[in-house]
């Protein structure tokens, strides 16, 4: 009962609704806001008015609706908790992994006041996800010291989207890792390669965490490792040989005889044979840059690179400026 407190470092995730039916029951002290903090006072006060209601209701369908349509966000967290049993361990994983009220129940089809309840009463955590070792031991809890199979689906989802994030939980829970929409018929085979990788790739994950170690097991679990870091091994020098041959590329281009430019020790910029006609008049052709490129002469190169923008009177007059203000300088 003292894990039922706010202030208790081992605090139940329901703690909110233990501590309303504690005091329904005369077990426990009334809600305070120094005993229960402000939020949670105003949500135990919440749940003790709704679960005195819905006693009082019964199993009168009338009752039970004006409950529902009175007080909606409680009623359908409290239906969560209590009788949707898959879709209540997806709005946990979705909550471990961070999604906000919007995003879960959008996903999930219900109202986000919803699934604001039900994290507030019965799933109370969203404080304490920085602290990965109460969310290990005390929300995931005793399954972790087991063998995990994937039976505990429930577990796997938690502990996937909390160290995961959503979109491997939502692959997880759906089994449809990165699943690609057909546009066309065309697209349907390579969407059923890519989805059988995904999938297995999934499963292999999943049987890593789940497959026990036994005397029956591990030597079988050691022989998989060493293939697997034969294939890690493999895959690196596969990255070594690329890397070689863009190595080659780039030596094979180094060595064509084209001037693509030289360091210019006097204004550390580059120049190129082709400069001297960059700064002509002249427009070279296809034929005639490939020739200069590679060192050979065209013909008539002496007139072209003597031919010259005219200049004009202002270039002129600009000119005769700048030359008497290098000479003042």
């Amino acid at each position: 009962m003292l894990n039922y407190l706010r202030t208790s470092p081992f605090r139940t995730v329901d703690w909110r609704w233990q501590r309303a039916m504690g005091v329904i029951a005369g077990q426990q002290p009334p809600p305070t806001r120094k005993l229960d903090e402000p939020l949670g006072f105003s949500w135990i006060k919440k749940a003790i008015r709704f679960e005195q209601a819905r006693v009082a209701a019964g199993d009168d369908n009338y009752k039970l609706m004006i409950l529902a349509s009175e007080c909606p966000e409680i009623y359908w967290a409290y239906t969560l908790k209590f009788r949707e049993v898959a879709m209540r361990q997806a709005v946990e994983a979705y909550i471990l992994a961070r999604q906000s009220d919007f995003d879960i129940g959008f996903r999930a089809g219900i109202a986000p006041e919803v699934v604001e309840a039900y994290e507030a009463l019965f799933f109370n955590v969203r404080e304490k996800l920085n602290h990965s070792e109460y969310i290990l031991h005390c929300v995931v809890g005793p399954a972790l010291e087991q063998a995990l199979s994937e039976r505990l689906y429930d577990v796997l989802w938690k502990m996937y989207g909390y160290f995961c994030g959503p979109h491997f939980l939502a692959g997880l829970i759906s089994k449809f890792p990165n699943a690609t929409w057909c546009q066309t018929p065309d697209a349907m085979s390579a969407a059923i390669q890519d989805d059988a990788i995904a999938t297995l790739k999934l499963k292999a994950a999943i049987a890593a965490k789940t497959v026990a170690v036994t005397q029956g097991t591990q030597l079988h679990l050691m022989e998989q490792f060493t293939k697997f870091v034969e294939v890690e091994r493999n895959t690196e020098s596969q990255g070594r040989a690329q890397d070689q041959i863009l190595g080659h590329i780039q030596a094979l281009f180094s060595g064509l005889p084209f001037a693509m430019g030289k360091p210019d020790n006097k204004n550390g910029m580059d120049t190129t044979m082709l400069e001297v006609y960059d700064q002509s008049s002249v427009e070279l052709n296809f034929d005639e840059t490939m020739l200069v490129a590679t060192g050979q002469r065209i013909q008539q190169a002496a007139l072209l690179q003597q031919i010259k923008f005219p200049v004009t009177v202002n270039t002129q007059k600009d000119l005769e400026t700048e030359r008497l203000t290098q000479d003042r300088h």
